[in-house]
């Protein structure tokens, strides 16, 4: 069997995010006044900016997938110090 496992990593809560501060700024900016010439829509506030992962896993069971999942999310996708991680699907497909 083949699943579909789909990984969202952020920056966990209270850890400086330069590159989300950075946006939120400028879209703030923007809307006071900037010259990027994008249209008014509205402030934000509390940006999060993250990765997105995405692959066919071959695990036997939904459940090795999971793990599996577990595994690369908290040893290779996600810096466990700095940031969480959430398996967003585990869905079975056919080939």
């Amino acid at each position: 069997m083949s699943y579909e496992i789909k990984i969202i990593v952020t920056s966990q809560k209270g850890v400086l995010d330069p590159e989300a501060r950075t946006i939120e700024k400028c879209i703030n900016d923007e809307i006071s006044g900037g010259g990027l010439g994008i249209e008014k829509v509205g402030a934000i506030e509390r940006l999060i900016v993250g990765r997105y992962f995405q692959y066919i896993s071959k695990q036997p069971s939904k459940e090795l997938a999971r793990q599996e999942a577990v595994f690369w999310a908290e040893n290779l996708f996600a810096n466990m110090i700095i940031q969480s991680y959430e398996v967003e699907s585990i869905k079975r497909i056919r080939k």
